[in-house]
């Protein structure tokens, strides 16, 4: 396969952004530096946030910014690009649509995966703005796979752990994950994706096989489409058989 240059728009947010670059380099196999992918990365924190626009909590759409990142991404030589935030696949359409280059889906890669693993019912670990426009729904009811959402009191527990704790670079550990892990157990879950990339941040130290990493089978996908042989680690986040 002929090698892509890969394309990220980062910033939403910035530390989910840097741990998407590093997980780039730790799937992919290569025995020196010259081995690696050529990556282009278009961070762009200012871009107005995601979810309180699709909740209508502002009017400020995201969409112009990303639409001038990715045709920036595209016009520097990006032969595929990555957006690795979930909620950001709300505009996947419109964006797809003025891009000349593929613009990969962080939600769907992780539903596909989740599917091809023969998770039986997925719970939804994600922002209000994802839960709200049905992303995951819409992409596992087309593949086949169940599905469950935490409840109200849970969702805030998750949306605080991601806007109080995470994006403001606090502290945060794994209790209200492993809380959300018990609940969607109980409504029959045998898997749960972490549907805002900033999930992936949380230090995960028990229950950690019942959580499906969007970040990371985003990163193994592109390394994989770039053309590039994935690591043992990268192969154990790969939709490709």
């Amino acid at each position: 396969m002929q090698k892509k240059i890969l394309g990220v728009l980062g910033g939403m947010g910035p530390a989910a952004s840097a741990r998407f670059y590093s997980l780039l380099t730790e799937f992919t196999l290569a025995e020196d530096d010259g081995a690696h992918m050529e990556i282009l990365l278009h961070s762009l924190p200012q871009i107005p946030d995601r979810t309180d626009f699709i909740l209508g909590k502002s009017a400020l759409s995201p969409m112009p910014a990303m639409r001038a990142s990715v045709l920036r991404l595209a016009e520097a030589g990006a032969g595929l690009i990555a957006v690795p935030c979930n909620t950001a696949e709300f505009f996947h359409g419109g964006l797809q649509a003025l891009c000349p280059v593929p613009i990969l889906r962080t939600a769907y890669e992780s539903a596909r995966f989740a599917a091809m693993r023969k998770v039986k019912k997925l719970g939804i670990i994600a922002t209000e703005g994802t839960v709200k426009s049905g992303i995951y729904e819409k992409h596992l009811t087309a593949l086949g796979v169940g599905f469950a959402l935490p409840s109200a009191e849970m969702q805030a527990e998750i949306s605080s752990l991601i806007y109080g704790s995470i994006k403001k670079s606090l502290p945060c550990d794994e209790s209200v994950l492993l809380r959300a892990a018990r609940e969607l157990k109980k409504e029959g879950c045998d898997a749960a994706v972490l549907g805002c990339t900033e999930l992936s941040l949380v230090p995960i130290q028990s229950e950690h096989e019942f959580f499906i990493d969007s970040l990371a089978v985003l990163a193994a996908r592109c390394v994989a489409l770039c053309g590039y042989p994935l690591s043992e680690k990268g192969r154990r986040y790969s939709t490709f058989t």
